[in-house]
């Protein structure tokens, strides 16, 4: 189960309204042949450079990003207008489109047509750094996750598309099940008074190495069921595999 979703997509549960807290963070709709087909997040890392999941831009050649906080009466979504951003999906050569997760290559960028540079931007970490703050797995060690998206899907629908935050536990990497490639963070509703955790839709957005920090440690990409009660994984950028294709495109 991916992080994103065709039609229906959910957010983060039990977070709260981002405001400006991360004015880089995006909504993303990418486009096949001029039709929609997903929604997602992402990270803005240079005025033209946003940041994503492999499975949100594969397939697609159209795209385009919104940087409001609250796009739920935007009457462009999503096809897009003068409160978006367009832009061209790429996907990391390694993706196979498969959607089989975990995935050694779930990374993507969308190239925007014209730079953004009033937001600021998410920071790239330093190669290892995931492991050099999961020194003591099952600790409080706190990520701050961001995302839009539906904010819950049981009993019922809620679909805000407003940009949330949360602040989940990150409680391993190097998975034995799913590689080194991916953060497993914690899936915490809360109940409203929990720390929070991600859910279908935040694909792409960003974990943020800890409260107030710009430093992106991965990209929304899975999860192991349909509820987003279970494990949840971030595909890591803090590798030289995965800044490798980051650095073709930035400038």
């Amino acid at each position: 189960m991916t992080l994103g979703s065709l039609g229906v997509v959910n957010a983060i549960q039990w977070a709260w309204p981002d405001g400006e807290d991360h004015p880089y963070v995006g909504m993303l709709v990418t486009d096949t042949d001029g039709v929609p087909t997903w929604r997602c997040s992402g990270v803005l890392i240079a005025p033209q450079v946003f940041l994503t999941a492999a499975h949100c831009v594969y397939g697609t050649n159209g795209a385009r990003v919104w940087f409001d906080t609250d796009v739920s009466d935007n009457t462009e979504y999503p096809y897009g207008g003068e409160t978006s951003v367009e832009g061209t999906p790429y996907t990391h050569p390694g993706y196979d489109g498969t959607l089989a997760f975990p995935n050694p290559s779930d990374l993507g960028v969308v190239i925007l047509d014209e730079p953004v540079e009033d937001r600021g931007f998410g920071v790239l970490p330093s190669v290892g750094l995931a492991g050099e703050l999961n020194v003591a797995p099952g600790s409080d060690t706190l990520v701050n996750v961001v995302g839009y998206g539906y904010q819950a899907s049981k009993p019922e629908t809620i679909d805000e598309k407003v940009r949330y935050q949360a602040t989940p536990m990150l409680v391993e990497v190097n998975s034995v099940q799913w590689g080194d490639w991916n953060i497993h963070v914690s899936s915490n509703p809360g109940v409203g008074g929990g720390t929070g955790g991600p859910c279908h839709g935040d694909s792409g957005g960003p974990a943020l190495a800890s409260t107030g920090s710009d430093v992106v440690l991965g990209v929304g990409s899975s999860m192991r069921n349909n509820n987003c009660r279970g494990i949840v994984y971030y595909y890591r950028i803090d590798t030289e595999y995965a800044q490798e294709f980051i650095n073709r495109y930035l400038p």
